[in-house]
């Protein structure tokens, strides 16, 4: 009875573990990077388009978005929940086939499986659509494992259905995405080592070896033939594997190159993650948030040494669990032990997981969201650090001291993390509903320009869509995105004359979806947090502005605020179930709300809006509204709303919040004058110091 309860008790374990490393900010939470490029496709192209999407790399990998998209649809909520499901399920597949082929390590199996659940190898947990992908693959993979190993233990029928359903779970796995298709290394080890305890000559377990591995081989062969010669995409594969193909070129630099590769990334894994999360930065006591985060990596340490010294410090006590010496001195005349089993199965796994990245010249440690390519790796490397620990030959307590601190140090790593994915949603929430207060519709073909890519954990693809999916995005048949983001920097840093002049807007489609736009069509932003309360909306007359970005300045000679309209929105955009509620941001929403009215020349609203401000208190003194650029729709609007006064005295507080404003104050008055020739403005010109 015991057993069977410890048995239930170490899922529900490895669960708790999972929740609170990435479990607990789940509902604040949002989309990041590719997560977009999914979620625009359902909406344009529906589930088949998926198809289409996925052509271009991975023709096969849509079957999952046939199955899942239906239930989980485009909720947030429901994407987070299953990354981390699939995350969990992966864990403890792993644990029950450890369990199988070592069932007098349980100790060992299961610090093994803590490790590998919140190993701080991999990192973008958050990022859950996009990363569902890799887990799910994940997941049948470990599936096909325990299906396997299972497999030994049954006889007649039942072994040949469990070996059957392992080879199709295995075999899905590998067409749909090849990142662990390298880990097929571990089946003929692992068979070995079931069959290590049988007498026999060493040719004789080899044959049974290869033929308990055979149909996985087979599925591994085809896949290899399928991958490497016969598949054919339509433009350039992104993930050939170079280094393969010129092996047989330069055998010595390649073999060279690769071993290079795989020693650094194997120090990455094995130390440098773990040492990083001690870093100074993370030791920042007077951060609310990072001492919580600490307080969790204690409270995960300690109440896993608990529940692991209650699930086996009896057995410890009895001699029944090893650590470190097999209890048969026969056994270990006719067996390595247990430490070089693990460590070497470990080596091999992480060596076999990171040969598809190796040979496409790419490595763990290189390059943004490179994090995804150490996936494979993961199981390998708790492994070896568990067979380390088992080695040193040190007592059960010791040993799970020592795993319950690293899990505990990584739990609070990882909360760190979706703390950080937590404040970027945030920003893209406030980004995209700032737009839509500034801009209800915008003409289809225009090209929207900013310094950069503003926001944490998005690129320029994923801003791209979720413009897109803010407004509603156009139906098949078509596959023609109405907006399209560029970076200034990226994009046109050398070709500023050019942008002008009006071009062709450059790299204007992504796999399926294509963009037609010009330079001269073209919306122009600044959206800097840390610096401004609010999104910024630039037209031509704003190039002076002090505080913009160089090329920003430039690039406002195109920026052309008649394509933004009042009218037009269509109900249920923005989707709530994609971008959240409005936020909380009452003095932006009556700036982005007064520049759309200036733009409109509703100067009776631009007041009315202004009074509303008033009485709630903004003004540039109140933090949330104290930025001097976004009180000028105010100052034009009360000029020209017949309440002079107010705009000259709004005008003085600028200058003297911010006396550069100077230039772009003297602009609008000389704009007000224009609209009001009779008008006498030469106190508020003298203050301002135009003309001078």
């Amino acid at each position: 009875m015991l057993q069977r309860l410890r048995n239930w008790a170490m899922p529900l374990g490895l669960l708790a573990v999972l929740i609170a490393s990435f479990g607990l900010l789940i509902p604040w939470l949002g989309y990041y990077w590719d997560d977009w490029t999914v979620l625009i496709t359902a909406r344009m192209r529906g589930i088949p388009g998926y198809w289409e999407y996925y052509s271009y790399d991975r023709p096969v990998l849509p079957w999952m978005y046939e199955v899942f998209m239906p239930f989980l649809n485009t909720s947030v909520l429901n994407w987070q929940i299953f990354a981390l499901l699939l995350r969990w399920g992966t864990t403890v597949l792993f644990w029950l086939s450890f369990n199988i082929v070592w069932p007098k390590r349980k100790i060992e199996t299961a610090l093994t499986a803590f490790l590998f659940s919140i190993y701080p190898i991999f990192t973008e947990q958050s990022v859950a659509v996009q990363y569902s992908q890799q887990w799910l693959c994940y997941f049948l993979f470990a599936l096909s494992l325990f299906l396997m190993v299972w497999a030994r233990k049954k006889t007649g029928g039942v072994y040949w259905i469990l070996n059957i359903l392992a080879v199709g779970a295995t075999t899905l796995q590998m067409f749909s995405m090849e990142y662990f298709v390298g880990l097929e290394i571990m089946r003929p080890v692992l068979l070995w080592f079931m069959l290590a305890d049988q007498n026999g000559k060493l040719i004789k377990k080899a044959g049974k070896v290869l033929l308990g591995w055979l149909p996985y081989l087979v599925a591994l062969i085809a896949f290899l033939a399928w991958r490497l010669f016969l598949l054919k995409l339509p433009l350039e594969d992104p993930n050939t594997p170079s280094l393969l193909f010129e092996l047989i070129k330069s055998p010595v630099k390649v073999t060279v190159n690769i071993l290079q590769l795989a020693i650094q990334d194997l120090g990455f894994m094995m130390v440098t993650v773990w040492a990083n999360l001690v870093n100074g930065d993370n030791i920042q006591f007077d951060d609310r948030f990072i001492l919580f985060s600490w307080i969790l990596s204690l409270l995960v340490a300690g109440g896993l040494f608990f529940f692991l010294h209650w699930m086996f410090g009896s057995e410890a006590k009895s001699g029944t669990v090893n650590n470190g010496q097999e209890n048969s001195p026969e056994h270990k005349t006719r067996t390595m032990s247990w430490p070089l089993q693990a460590f070497l199965l470990g080596l091999i796994t992480v060596i076999g997981g990171m040969m598809p990245i190796w040979t496409t010249n790419r490595q763990l440690m290189v390059g943004m969201h490179s994090d995804r390519f150490g996936m494979p790796a993961m199981i390998g490397t708790a492994l070896m650090l568990v067979a380390f620990i088992s080695w040193l030959g040190i007592s059960f307590k010791k040993q799970i001291l020592f795993v319950c601190i690293l899990v505990g140090l990584a739990a609070g790593q990882h909360l760190r993390t979706a703390n950080d994915y937590r404040w970027a949603w945030v920003q893209e929430n406030r980004f995209y509903w700032q737009l839509v207060w500034r801009a209800p519709s915008i003409e289809p073909n225009t090209s929207l320009f900013a310094e950069g890519e503003f926001m944490s954990y998005m690129s320029g693809n994923a801003i791209t869509t979720g413009i897109n999916l803010l407004y509603k995005p156009p139906q098949f048949p078509t596959y023609e995105l109405p907006y399209y983001f560029y970076s200034l920097g990226r994009n046109y840093a050398y070709q500023m004359p050019e942008f002008l002049s009006g071009l062709p807007t450059k790299e204007n489609s992504y796999r399926i979806y294509h963009f037609n736009g010009n330079t001269k069509d073209a919306l122009v932003f600044d959206y800097s947090p840390t610096k401004n309360n609010c999104l910024h909306v630039l037209g031509p007359d704003d190039a002076d502005v002090p505080g913009l970005p160089p090329l920003t300045s430039k690039a406002l000679a195109n920026a052309n605020l008649s394509l933004i309209h009042s009218t037009g929105a269509n109900d249920g955009y923005p989707p709530s179930e994609i971008y959240g509620k409005e936020p909380d941001l009452p003095w932006c929403k009556l700036y982005q709300q007064a520049e759309l009215a200036r733009q409109e020349k509703d100067w009776n609203k631009v007041v009315s809006l202004g009074e509303e401000a008033s009485q709630k208190g903004f003004s540039l003194k109140n933090s949330s509204s104290n930025t001097p650029y976004e009180w000028l729709p105010f100052v034009e609007g009360y000029a020209l709303g017949g309440q002079l006064e107010t705009a000259k005295t709004i005008s003085s507080d600028i200058l003297v919040k911010e006396p550069r404003m100077n230039v772009r104050l003297c602009q609008l008055w000389s704009k007000i004058h224009d609209s009001m020739p009779n008008a006498d403005f030469s106190d508020v010109l003298t203050s301002l110091g135009c003309g001078e």
